[in-house]
């Protein structure tokens, strides 16, 4: 799946929890369910946006390393299996935190794609703008010969 889908998926099952995060204070609002929602909404975020996270860094700690997808699964799945054990035990929940890292982490690696596809088009084209032919002398007269000749 594109980096493009993660997001949009991740983006759209971490909406609601956003709502409800500012309604809530507002007028005390909360989603139908609340918990269980917020379990379900983040399940899908944690099953479809976060498991290439999850799998480089299971891939990493395999091979003694750690890197910043191995800070990444760790941190939201502990978000995610604390949010379970609380919600059963009628504690709060954080699942909207898992979720929003997800959510912020790919809205950044989308950025950064974004960026070095322009500065990759950027460059060919300044290499376009590059000299097609030079000017040399041979023979002590000057001509024009095309710049893959110029020893």
């Amino acid at each position: 799946m594109s980096l493009k889908n993660r997001f949009i998926i991740s983006l759209i099952f971490s909406l609601p929890m956003l709502v409800e995060m500012i309604l809530n204070p507002l007028i005390g609002w909360h989603l139908p369910g609340h918990a269980y929602a917020m379990f379900a909404l983040t399940t899908v975020v944690m099953l479809v946006a976060a498991k290439p996270f999850i799998d480089s860094a299971w891939a990493a700690l395999k091979n003694h390393h750690a890197n910043m997808d191995t800070l990444i699964a760790i941190g939201t799945s502990v978000a995610y299996i604390y949010s379970i054990y609380a919600m059963f035990t009628h504690q709060p929940v954080f699942f909207e935190v898992a979720a929003f890292v997800i959510t912020f982490i790919l809205l950044g690696q989308l950025f950064e794609e974004i960026v070095k596809g322009r500065a990759s088009s950027a460059l060919e084209k300044l290499l376009d703008l590059g000299a097609k032919e030079a000017e040399v002398i041979r023979a002590g007269k000057a001509q024009k010969v095309p710049i893959e000749e110029v020893m």
